[in-house]
């Protein structure tokens, strides 16, 4: 926007872009991660099995679209049941508290994924934990009308980035100016 913007009559050398970034941080490897995230034998067990572990970290709030994450694993696992020659290999790791916990734990249930999705509340400094995971499902908004305002510009997404972790997220706020689709991420339509 900085070269739109400095065409303007009068703005010529008066526009500058502010990068926003975040320092490197200490974090745990994957297994160190996985243990204290889910205990030692359960992350054990997932280790054993080399299962794709999925996280999330925000509040649980609607505007989040976990619904939407959890009806679509849910699909995923539907599907390579039916197919036979593949095994649902995933798990998913929830992050956070909010008001849609209850609702998200029915909907678990309800979806048959009771022993694929774990919710592990609120972790003050979950960053430390990301690498646990192998891809960071971030900003699934429930539709294209929604805007998380407190996720504008997600943090956690730069976590990720600098610690190689692949992002799947939708494109609102800045997370285009984060994520490019299936270079450093992926980019999926809201509500999908």
């Amino acid at each position: 926007e900085e070269i739109k913007i400095s065409k303007w009559v009068g703005a010529k050398g008066k526009v500058t872009t502010i990068q926003n970034g975040i320092k490197q941080f200490k974090s745990l490897d994957k297994d160190k991660s996985l243990i204290a995230l889910l205990g030692f034998e359960r992350a054990a067990e997932m280790m054993k099995q080399n299962k794709r572990i999925l996280g999330s970290v925000s509040s649980l709030s609607q505007n989040k679209g976990y619904s939407y994450a959890l009806q679509g694993l849910a699909q995923y696992k539907k599907f390579v049941s039916n197919d036979g020659s593949n095994k649902f290999n995933f798990h998913y790791i929830i992050v956070g508290e909010g008001p849609e916990l209850h609702a998200l734990q029915n909907m678990v249930e309800n979806l048959g994924l009771d022993e694929d999705v774990t919710f592990v509340g609120f972790i003050r400094e979950a960053k430390e934990y990301i690498q646990a995971f192998d891809f960071l499902f971030s900003n699934i908004i429930s539709d294209s009308t929604a805007h998380s305002t407190n996720n504008a510009y997600p943090q956690i997404i730069l976590e990720a980035g600098l610690k190689q972790v692949p992002v799947i997220a939708t494109e609102t706020g800045a997370v285009n100016e984060i994520i490019q689709n299936l270079e450093t991420g992926f980019l999926i339509p809201p509500a999908r």
